[in-house]
C-alpha cells in the first residue's frame, strides 16, 4: 500500500481558513484531495484532521494514538511573519471511493 503525504496549513488567500490536503499524485490520480477548516487562530484539532482525512478517504500511516505531524515555518506570502505548514503521512483507505463524499466538519473537495 502506497503512503501519501497529506498537508495542513493556514490559506492567507483564502481568508485564513485552515486547509487540510492530500497530494494523490502517487496514486496515480492527478491533483489531490482537499478539506477546509473554519478560520481560527489555531490549527484543527488531531480529532478534527483524523475525520477530515476519513471523509477524504484516507487514515493515518503512523497507528500512534494522536497522529504524528511534522511542523515547518515558511515565509508567508505577504512578506510578513511565517506560515506553518504540518504534514504527516497517510494511506488510502481499502474501501475509499475517491475521497469525494462530505464530512460533518465541512465539504470535501476533490480536485481531480
Amino acid at each position: 500500500m502506497t503512503d501519501v503525504t497529506a498537508f495542513l496549513s493556514p490559506q492567507e488567500s483564502a481568508g485564513g481558513v485552515w486547509r487540510l490536503w492530500v497530494d494523490t499524485t502517487l496514486l496515480k490520480k492527478a491533483g489531490g484531495v482537499q478539506h477546509d477548516f473554519p478560520a481560527g487562530p489555531t490549527a484543527p484539532t488531531v480529532a478534527d484532521r483524523i475525520r477530515a482525512l476519513a471523509a477524504l478517504g484516507f487514515v493515518p500511516a503512523d497507528p500512534t494514538p494522536g497522529l504524528v505531524w511534522r511542523w515547518t515555518e515558511l515565509p508567508s506570502f505577504s512578506g510578513e511573519g511565517v506560515t506553518v505548514v504540518g504534514e504527516t503521512l497517510v494511506r488510502p483507505l481499502p474501501e475509499a471511493t475517491g475521497g469525494t463524499g462530505r464530512s460533518g466538519i465541512g465539504a470535501a473537495q476533490n480536485d481531480d
